[in-house]
């Protein structure tokens, strides 16, 4: 009776706990890929950078074609901004959706030139934005450190960047004079004379800069060199070599070079 007991007993205890489990599977996490959504393999085509164009020649202030080839970023909120001198803007937008934003905000174009001193530079045909496309000016400034410091959007689609380099210290690294051929060069004096002895007007000296401009514009479209092979610019190159503390303003009117700053 006690042994039948205790097998009742024993059933009833198997039937409560129920069958035994099968034996558990290790769970296997899988982490979705991701680049911030710079050419994830993931995405679609259409969702990665591809630039309408490519970008145009180097050109402008000689001791600044060294930034070519460089890229400088800034993380602002969400958002990553990476300037490359001389080939575009980009915005990455840095989180974990699988279809993060990644867009071209422009794309290397020509200096903005006013007073004879290189102005800033403006990167065009970005990404469409409604019916136009994204462009960029990229103002430089003087800083200890090459560095994208700021950027904004002061109107819809279209970008504000500020870029400090001790390459533009100087107080004449961004003069347009140094730039142009020794022709140019020469023809600009005359024209400089000519208005200093009033033999012409302030409307023709605005003229011929305009002229200048043009020229010099149209050579970079064909990637034609305008800057003169002499030793004075070779010498340019190298910008750490100290100015000595007498140059006067004339000795120092085609240098666009540094005063005691390296790269």
């Amino acid at each position: 009776m006690a042994v039948r007991l205790a097998g009742i007993l024993l059933l009833l205890g198997l039937t409560a706990r129920g069958p035994a489990p099968a034996r558990a599977g290790k769970m296997k996490v899988v982490e979705e890929p991701n680049t911030f959504g710079l050419n994830n393999p993931f995405l679609p085509q259409a969702s990665r950078l591809q630039p309408k164009r490519e970008p145009s020649p180097v050109s402008g202030p000689l001791h600044l074609f060294r930034l070519a080839g460089k890229c400088f970023s800034l993380v602002e909120s969400t958002y990553k901004y990476e300037f490359c001198p001389f080939h575009n803007v980009t915005q990455h937008e840095q989180t974990f959706r699988w279809n993060a934003y990644s867009g071209i905000l422009g794309i290397w174009h020509e200096w903005e030139i006013a007073n004879n001193t290189f102005k800033g530079m403006w990167m065009t045909d970005g990404d469409s934005c409604h019916s136009r496309s994204r462009q960029s000016k990229v103002e430089l400034t003087c800083g200890k450190t090459n560095r994208l410091a700021h950027v904004f959007e002061p109107s819809t689609c279209v970008y504000a960047l500020t870029f400090e380099t001790p390459l533009v210290c100087h107080p004449h690294s961004l003069l347009v004079y140094p730039t142009l051929s020794e022709a140019l060069q020469q023809r600009w004096d005359q024209v400089e004379q000519d208005l200093a002895d009033e033999l012409i007007t302030l409307q023709a000296h605005s003229e011929l800069s305009q002229e200048v401009r043009r020229l010099t514009s149209l050579l970079d479209q064909h990637g034609i060199s305008h800057t003169q092979p002499t030793a004075e610019i070779a010498h340019s190159k190298h910008l750490g070599q100290q100015v000595p503390t007498g140059a006067t303003s004339e000795q120092l009117r085609g240098d666009p070079g540094l005063r005691g700053n390296t790269l």
